[in-house]
C-alpha cells in the first residue's frame, strides 16, 4: 500500500495541492485571481530555479529513474522544491492552508528518499530552494499587483494549462 502512494506521489504531485486551491477558489472567488496568479508565477520560478540548480549540480540520481532528458540530474528535488514553496507560500495566504499541506510536502520529501529516486542532498537542497522561494512569492510578489488582464491570464493559466500539462507529462514518462 505504502509503495502505491509513493508511486501516486511520483505520477501525480499536484493532485491535493490542485484540490487543496480548487476548494480555496471555491470559498474566495473574487480574491483568488491575484493569489492564484502569484502561484502560477510561484511554479515557473521554482521549476526555472530547479533547473538552474540541476544544471549546475549535475548530480547523478542514487536510482534508476526514467524521466525527460531535462532534469534528469538529482540535485535539487523538484517535487520536493515545489511541495515546501508551495505549503510556505499557502500558509502566508492563510496558515490553515499551510498546516494542511505542511504533511503532504513532508510525505513527499520522504517519497523521494524511499524510492530512491533522490539523495539526501537532493531534498534538503529541494526543501531549503522552496522555502525560500515560497517566502518570496508570499511576501513579494503577493504584494505587487499586475495589471487585471495579466493576473487573469496567469489565474487561467494556472487552472486550465497547469493540469494540461501535468497530463502532457504523463504520457511523455
Amino acid at each position: 500500500m505504502k509503495d502505491k502512494i509513493f508511486f501516486a506521489i511520483d505520477r501525480f504531485p499536484e493532485a491535493p495541492f490542485y484540490v487543496l486551491a480548487v476548494a480555496y477558489l471555491l470559498k474566495n472567488p473574487f480574491t483568488s485571481i491575484h493569489v492564484f496568479s502569484v502561484a502560477f508565477q510561484y511554479i515557473i520560478l521554482s521549476l526555472a530555479l530547479g533547473l538552474m540548480l540541476k544544471a549546475v549540480f549535475k548530480d547523478k540520481r542514487p536510482g534508476e529513474y526514467t524521466t525527460l532528458p531535462l532534469v534528469r540530474y538529482d540535485t535539487p528535488s523538484l517535487h520536493t522544491l515545489v511541495s515546501a514553496g508551495a505549503t510556505v507560500y499557502a500558509y502566508i495566504i492563510n496558515p490553515v492552508l499551510g498546516f494542511i499541506l505542511a504533511p503532504f510536502a513532508l510525505l513527499y520529501m520522504y517519497s523521494r528518499l524511499h524510492l530512491k529516486v533522490h539523495s539526501g542532498k537532493a531534498v534538503v537542497v529541494g526543501a531549503v530552494a522552496g522555502v525560500l522561494l515560497g517566502f518570496f512569492a508570499g511576501t513579494i510578489l503577493l504584494e505587487y499587483r499586475l495589471p487585471y488582464v495579466l493576473d487573469y491570464l496567469l489565474f487561467s493559466a494556472f487552472f486550465f494549462i497547469t493540469p494540461f500539462i501535468a497530463a502532457l507529462r504523463l504520457k511523455l514518462l
